[in-house]
């Protein structure tokens, strides 16, 4: 799930919203990749858009308990004069939050992993017991095992009805994904554990993990926070940065050891399931031939992009092949 927060406005609106708003004086306003950096005379905050966040209260509340339980790494947010954290304007809305003076983690970050592990540990710990709501919209736990039914549903249909070879052999490839996916998980219960669901971040490409002077990691954009189990998390973060070492096994092995010296419990055996099977298909995987085969007129770019994510998973293969030592002295 990507969300956009891109400021279209001019900077003399963004200006007259924060002092009218807000009650700060606007010192200067940056553009950085499409949002605004504004120092003003009480600090410096992000100016972003809002129009799909429109839960972004919810989002706040979250982050304030997970913040009173100890995690602190992560911005805090601005209210209006009036209390809102949403501010509506001419149709559109936004919001306002911290802005610290820190470094993306590199593409090239595996120097970082091992703290990387520790700080989502620390969050993952912080998050736990907090109220998710019922059928919140941002939860997603002990989804998994009906998303790859439907999956494999789609696949199979999309596969019968297919009559072009290249067409043929992505959706094979898809359909033995799904299919591992599934196995892997079929005894492991639907109903998640408590203490297997955190809240998790849903976003950790390296944009969103930071580094402070003091060299710790920080965590940002909480946009895409999720109520599920936490190995996706982890199953995300290796998705997004063992791409560029091709998957690397003992990398990824440190990487979750360090991640469960930091936990209050190591991942058990259905946990350890659940994680390879969101590596085995990750939802971007299905979302690129949701968007291809699910559409009526698919055009060239969907077909594109459907080809290169499949081009980037058949990379993990070797990965998923050497692992097999380590699942078995797991008891798999």
């Amino acid at each position: 799930m990507r969300v956009k927060a891109d400021v279209h406005i001019s900077p003399e609106e963004v200006t007259r919203i924060i002092e009218t708003r807000y009650g700060l004086k606007v010192h200067s306003l940056t553009k950085v990749r499409a949002v605004y950096k504004a120092k003003t005379s009480h600090g410096v905050y992000g100016f972003k858009n809002a129009e799909e966040l429109p839960d972004l209260p919810f989002i706040i509340s979250c982050l304030n308990c997970i913040r009173k339980n100890g995690f602190r790494r992560m911005p805090s947010f601005l209210p209006s004069l009036e209390g809102d954290w949403l501010v509506d304007d001419h149709g559109e809305t936004y919001f306002m939050e911290e802005w610290h003076d820190l470094t993306e983690v590199p593409p090239d970050s595996y120097p970082y992993w091992k703290k990387i592990a520790g700080t989502l540990a620390e969050f993952h710990e912080a998050s736990r017991g907090i109220p998710h709501g019922d059928h919140n919209e941002r939860e997603y736990l002990g989804r998994r095992h009906q998303y790859l039914r439907k999956m494999l549903e789609k696949l199979r249909n999309w596969r019968q009805s297919c009559r072009d070879h290249r067409q043929a052999a992505l959706l094979d490839f898809a359909l033995t994904r799904a299919k591992l996916a599934y196995h892997l998980i079929q005894d492991v219960p639907e109903r998640v554990m408590p203490e297997h669901a955190v809240w998790c971040h849903g976003g950790l490409q390296h944009r969103n993990i930071m580094i402070d002077r003091k060299r710790q990691i920080w965590l940002i954009d909480f946009e895409t926070l999720t109520y599920m189990e936490r190995v996706a998390d982890l199953a995300q973060f290796v998705q997004y940065h063992g791409y560029a070492y091709n998957w690397p096994p003992s990398a990824i092995w440190r990487f979750l050891s360090a991640y469960e010296k930091r936990a209050s419990k190591p991942l058990d055996p259905d946990e350890w399931k659940m994680f390879f099977s969101y590596l085995l298909f990750p939802k971007r995987l299905g979302s690129r031939f949701q968007r291809y085969y699910g559409k009526r007129s698919p055009d060239q770019k969907d077909w594109e992009k459907c080809t290169n994510t499949v081009a980037k998973e058949f990379l993990k293969e070797t990965f998923l092949q050497q692992i097999r030592p380590m699942l078995e002295r797991r008891g798999f």
